[in-house]
């Protein structure tokens, strides 16, 4: 059975911390079959939450395969990913929202609510 749209695409969400005021967010997004334009966007329900950049935005978006000189093709664990910077003066726990829309506009996947938190302290 072919995946449909929102089966088509799954993510996963990491963090990292790279100073006291700042994290790295990472999306890899996990490609069932072939899709066009990708547009992966993060929104701070916060104004005090600085996010760069704002969009990211992928050409196309395929499941990644190899070809060897013998057999059939099987995937390779080579995942696209957009990558952003949180920053926050203040030490505090951020709502987010992360969404994934294709060319169009439409969510190719429900958006994911989640928070993260700025440590603080000194670097």
């Amino acid at each position: 059975m072919a995946p449909t749209r929102r089966e088509a695409l799954s993510l996963r969400i990491a963090t990292r911390v790279m100073t006291p005021h700042s994290l790295n967010l990472v999306v890899h997004l996990f490609a069932r079959k072939p899709l066009g334009a990708v547009r992966v966007s993060v929104v701070a329900a916060d104004p005090r939450l600085a996010i760069s950049p704002a969009v990211c935005a992928l050409q196309a978006l395929a499941p990644p395969v190899v070809h060897p000189p013998q057999g059939a093709r099987f995937p390779l664990p080579a995942i696209p990913l957009c990558s952003f910077v949180l920053r926050a003066a203040t030490p505090a726990r951020y709502a987010l929202t992360v969404s994934v829309r294709d060319a169009a506009g439409t969510d190719l996947i429900a958006p994911v609510h989640t928070v993260v938190t700025i440590p603080g302290g000194s670097a």
